[in-house]
């Protein structure tokens, strides 16, 4: 199955390949062969971690996400949205000369 992706490369203390696409809209779910891609790679010096399932996992080379269907890439690209949304305000609002990054209270399940 095919889907058109673009890759950036994106280059700071670390770097991070990110690749997107989609072959959506296919008429209908996953039986119909619409696919969304969402790919993270590590290049360079990035921390992270992920969890599936409850379970983590530290310092992939590489997360990969692929979603079924029509209605999985809309909600998906309003996810993105969203947290794109959410990382803006909060990195807008990092005091930068002190050190300081304003958080709300929200109790998210991180691990590490």
């Amino acid at each position: 199955m095919f889907i058109e992706a673009q890759t950036k490369e994106i280059v700071s203390a670390n770097i991070l390949e990110v690749t997107a696409g989609t072959n959506s809209y296919q008429g209908g779910n996953y039986s119909h062969g619409g696919r969304t891609l969402f790919r993270l790679k590590d290049l360079a010096c990035t921390y992270w971690s992920i969890k599936v399932d409850g379970v983590s996992t530290n310092h992939p080379s590489e997360i990969e996400i692929v979603l079924g269907g029509d209605c999985e890439a809309e909600t998906f690209l309003e996810a993105l949205e969203f947290t794109s949304r959410v990382l803006r305000e909060k990195l807008r609002s990092t005091d930068v000369g002190h050190g300081k990054i304003g958080y709300s209270t929200i109790n998210a399940d991180i691990h590490e």
